[in-house]
């Protein structure tokens, strides 16, 4: 079945946070909003965030506000702040992006089944994009405006 299995998805959201926590050992990446993100049109950004994401590309890692990043109401920015050092938040993002695409490709649903990308809102602080697939299922995103980019601090489940 190809749609977003919504319990399935926070379910895997929350156990990727979570294992997320424990992970040590990577290396300190430098983190900033991609180039050309200012080009693009908040639906592109969001959805190239999104697509990137889903597909486990660890290049995303700057295009995350992993201080104030929130996932289907788990407050993952919280967690990631917890942790002490550079090496242990390094290994928060990459276990959580490895994870969530893991866990986004095991539902059986991709990237390209979100379609109308569409921005809902947007001031100077933020943008509002929601996608949707064609079983009435799909994701709100809340980019946040900083760093000279815009980066997403918000993933929520639409049903």
């Amino acid at each position: 079945m190809h749609c977003f299995r919504s319990h399935r998805t926070l379910y895997a959201i929350g156990s990727i946070a979570a294992f997320a926590v424990l992970a040590v050992g990577c290396n300190k990446s430098a983190l900033s909003p991609a180039a050309g993100n200012s080009s693009l049109t908040d639906p592109d950004v969001a959805k190239k965030i999104f697509t990137q994401m889903a597909e486990g590309d660890l290049t995303v890692q700057g295009d995350i506000d992993w201080e104030g990043f929130k996932a289907s109401g788990l407050d993952v920015g919280t967690q990631y702040m917890a942790l002490k050092d550079d090496a242990n938040k390094s290994a928060f993002r990459t276990s959580f992006l490895q994870n969530y695409s893991k866990s986004f490709k095991d539902t059986g649903a991709t990237a390209a089944m979100l379609t109308e990308w569409k921005s809902e809102s947007s001031d100077s602080t933020q943008a509002v994009v929601s996608a949707k697939t064609n079983h009435g299922t799909g994701v709100r995103l809340t980019l946040v405006k900083k760093n000279g980019g815009r980066l997403l601090s918000g993933l929520d489940l639409l049903h």
